[in-house]
């Protein structure tokens, strides 16, 4: 249950504008979801991976031409 309330806490921190912190407690979600229920360890690697994309979203892509 515990790793359920990091990755709330990570949520509310990434909409208040604290990325970095919001992406360290998502990890240790994760860290934390590994001796325990299956079902639980899928819901925080699938939370990392979006918030991962969602901080993405905002980094301009460049582009190389030859």
């Amino acid at each position: 249950m515990l790793p359920g309330y990091y990755c709330n806490f990570a949520e509310a921190l990434f909409h208040t504008g604290k990325k970095t912190e919001a992406l360290e407690y998502a990890r240790k979600a994760v860290q934390m979801s590994r001796s325990g229920d299956e079902r639980v360890r899928q819901y925080t690697q699938q939370f990392l991976k979006d918030l991962e994309k969602d901080l993405n979203k905002g980094k301009p892509k460049s582009w190389w031409f030859f």
